[in-house]
């Protein structure tokens, strides 16, 4: 049985807003450096999510990049009414540039996260695919930062705003 919009909806926030949880508890960790890392943390409400990240930054002349490439897969995860189990992972990528200009800083970002997880609740079960864009929207000052995804998940057309979990220092 496919999800509804609104389910759709609470996977994808409820998944996202589990991964970019800054007090999530580390199980194991399989890898740590500088530019790298693999990590499986404790879902909140019962499971685990393992997170394989690198990182990179580069500068050339008044411009200023940070890459950012990973996966995560959640194996039994609990997130809202969810339970999430990667098939076999949602991989994502997230790039984040300023340049430096005569009035302050021009800020881009933007990335995708695809894949696919499994998943069940209450007497249902199914598969959810992710093919979504990030947008991040910053104002001329600095001062605020609206953050999105939007594509296709579920079979659902989802345009979400997670500004609140996705949190970016200015």
């Amino acid at each position: 049985m496919p999800l509804t919009k609104l389910e759709a909806y609470d996977l994808v926030y409820g998944l996202m807003e589990t991964v970019l949880d800054p007090d999530l508890e580390e199980k194991e960790v399989h890898n740590e450096s500088e530019s790298r890392f693999d990590i499986t943390y404790l879902c909140p409400d019962g499971g685990e999510v393992r997170l394989a990240v690198t990182t990179s930054e580069s500068e050339s002349g008044p411009r200023y990049t940070a890459e950012t490439r990973g996966t995560f897969i959640p194996q039994s995860c609990r997130s809202r009414r969810f339970v999430l189990t990667g098939n076999p992972s949602i991989e994502f990528s997230i790039d984040i540039g300023t340049t430096l200009t005569t009035e302050g800083f021009d800020f881009d970002m933007g990335g995708d996260f695809n894949g696919t997880v499994n998943w069940d609740y209450d007497d249902k079960s199914g598969t959810c695919r992710w093919a979504l864009d990030l947008e991040g929207i910053v104002t001329s000052d600095l001062d605020s930062a609206e953050i999105y995804l939007r594509g296709q998940a579920c079979n659902n057309d989802l345009d979400l705003d997670i500004s609140d979990i996705f949190e970016i220092d200015l």
